[in-house]
């Protein structure tokens, strides 16, 4: 999990926290993050970076298990709001060269200014 290090927790409770998330990127390929923590409101991004037994969890079924992960690990009067990223292997996998050359023409785009944007 990234940036749990702005959470004003315990270390015992961030460990936790890791743990869950741990499993849940090795088991279910879950990757979540933390975006961002002011006036005890913690916001989380959670993606699944691809798909496990030939599935994709739905967004509320990302929220849902994310929400269980830090159920009883912060405090109750924070507010906690998690962001879940649809991912669409199908999208990426239609994304071919020719693709990519037809939608730069159409915006008019050049090689170096894609390299300067993409690094």
């Amino acid at each position: 999990m990234r940036n749990i290090e702005i959470l004003p927790l315990s270390d015992e409770t961030k460990n936790r926290l890791l743990t869950f998330a741990r499993m849940y990127r090795q088991n279910a390929h879950i990757a979540t993050e933390i975006v961002s923590f002011r006036d005890n409101r913690l916001i989380v991004r959670v993606e699944q970076k691809d798909l496990v037994n030939g599935q994709f969890l739905t967004k509320k079924e990302l929220i849902e298990r994310v929400r269980e992960m830090f159920h009883g690990e912060i405090p109750d009067t924070w507010k906690l709001t998690v962001s879940a990223v649809d991912f669409d292997r199908k999208d990426i996998d239609a994304m071919t060269v020719e693709w990519i050359r037809h939608r730069m023409n159409s915006l008019n785009i050049k090689n170096k200014h894609l390299s300067v944007h993409t690094g």
